[in-house]
């Protein structure tokens, strides 16, 4: 027979199941609380230590650390934040993802798309995608990706990105595809921007 004051740490009931999951945001695939805003100066540290720990495991599969985000600075950053659109995911009062663009001439480059590794699959990477589009407004989007990174391309390719067939090498083990996208504008004088 069981002591009722012995403590199991991997008996969880029901109701304090329930209880984490509702904390935390979590109902099978769907994040609950997720906000895309702005993010400041004051939120560049916490994009950091997110950055390392989304981009831990590229740095893996590309058997090379140096050429990937991961050896940033905070300094780095921040200087790198001056010049672009930094759009963060916060749920419950913790950044989960975030997203980078700026824009050159008619396009908006969009960079270091990043989710935390326990929040993917979940539809994150997708909102910042679409609120970085909807914060720029413009009708061309690129981006580059690892050559090996076949779960964000083929995400990219439902956004509606097409991979150009331009390549960059990077080192001996990473080569950036670029990938592009173009929005169609509508035919309808009525939704014509001229007076």
């Amino acid at each position: 027979m069981t002591d009722v004051n012995e403590f199991k740490p991997f008996e969880i009931s029901l109701r304090s199941l329930t209880y984490l999951k509702s904390a935390f945001g979590i109902t099978g695939a769907k994040v609950l609380r997720l906000e895309i805003t702005k993010a400041c100066a004051d939120d560049m540290k916490e994009i950091l230590i997110l950055q390392r720990e989304a981009f831990y495991e590229v740095g893996v599969r590309y058997k090379d650390p140096e050429t990937t985000p991961l050896p940033q600075t905070l300094n780095e950053l921040i200087e790198e934040s001056k010049g672009q659109t930094f759009l963060k995911a916060v749920r419950n009062g913790r950044i989960i993802g975030a997203v980078r663009g700026r824009l050159d001439g008619g396009v908006c480059r969009v960079s270091k798309v990043m989710v935390h590794p326990d929040c993917r699959n979940k539809g994150v990477g997708r909102r910042l995608m679409d609120a970085i589009e909807n914060e720029f407004g413009v009708n061309v989007y690129e981006l580059r990706t690892g050559h090996l990174d076949e779960m964000t391309i083929s995400l990219y390719k439902k956004l509606g990105y097409v991979l150009t067939g331009e390549k960059e090498r990077i080192s001996d083990t990473l080569w950036f595809v670029r990938m592009r996208k173009e929005k169609k504008r509508s035919l309808d004088p009525r939704c014509s921007e001229d007076p």
